[in-house]
């Protein structure tokens, strides 16, 4: 394994990302800080999300950061990779970070979980990950997750990344304390209509809940995309729930 020192080269790079995130200007901003650090230690990828509930079955409406693509994130949630791994449990329990390895022969429960999950992380290129449940400064609850293909991190390397994912969630406080500043006004269908996006529901499915026409559904989420400044569905759940609109 490579010394961290050789990868991230020395505590000034640590340093200047660090600054870096807690002064982003934007999420993208944050997202592009915390990425180059966790490649350049031999992860593949990160994501921050509004920490789920223990029974969630998606992770995908929870997302508020990541640099994994919507292919991948859907291919994760459609194969139960949340679940399969017990970290969200341990993360509601615990303020520890949760570090697991596919060579963990205890990470999952059953034969067939343990199957599954090893299909999955071979079509991504995963071995390995690290875990972290953050706070806000107002006290609300993150799911920093860190993924690729490499050796279990050490300790050093769970520190270096628990700090970096506490100042990736305080960059992106301090980016929703200033969009709350100018909240867009949402209707109630709107934010119904994103809600259920955020539950997975397809247009079709949220006219049947809300006994309105498709073309209705479609209009309401365009128009609460536009007030978001948002280009996607995602995107508008995504700045929705970092706006607390839904949760």
């Amino acid at each position: 394994m490579r010394d961290t020192k050789d990868i991230v080269d020395g505590e000034d790079l640590l340093n200047a990302n660090l600054e870096a995130l807690s002064a982003a200007a934007s999420a993208h901003e944050v997202l592009h800080r915390f990425k180059r650090v966790v490649q350049l230690m031999g992860f593949g990828g990160c994501a921050v999300y509004a920490m789920p509930p223990v029974s969630t079955a998606r992770l995908h409406p929870h997302m508020m950061i990541t640099s994994w693509s919507p292919e991948t994130l859907k291919r994760i949630d459609d194969g139960k990779l949340t679940s399969s791994i017990p970290y969200l449990i341990h993360l509601q329990q615990s303020t520890l970070p949760f570090v697991w390895h596919l060579d963990d022969p205890h990470l999952v429960a059953s034969a067939e979980d343990d199957a599954a999950l090893r299909a999955l992380c071979a079509e991504f290129g995963i071995t390995t990950g690290v875990d972290f449940s953050v706070h806000d400064p107002l006290g609300n609850r993150y799911l920093v997750t860190i993924a690729g293909r490499r050796d279990a991190a050490t300790t050093n390397e769970v520190g270096i990344l628990h700090l970096m994912s506490v100042h990736a969630v305080n960059g992106l406080f301090s980016i929703m304390s200033a969009e709350m500043g100018s909240m867009p006004s949402l209707t109630n269908r709107e934010l119904e209509c994103l809600d259920w996006t955020a539950a997975g529901k397809t247009s079709s499915e949220i006219a049947a809940i809300l006994d309105l026409s498709e073309y209705t559904v479609n209009h309401y989420i365009a128009e609460a995309s536009r007030k978001l400044d948002c280009v996607s569905r995602t995107q508008s759940v995504a700045k929705a729930f970092r706006l607390r609109l839904i949760k």
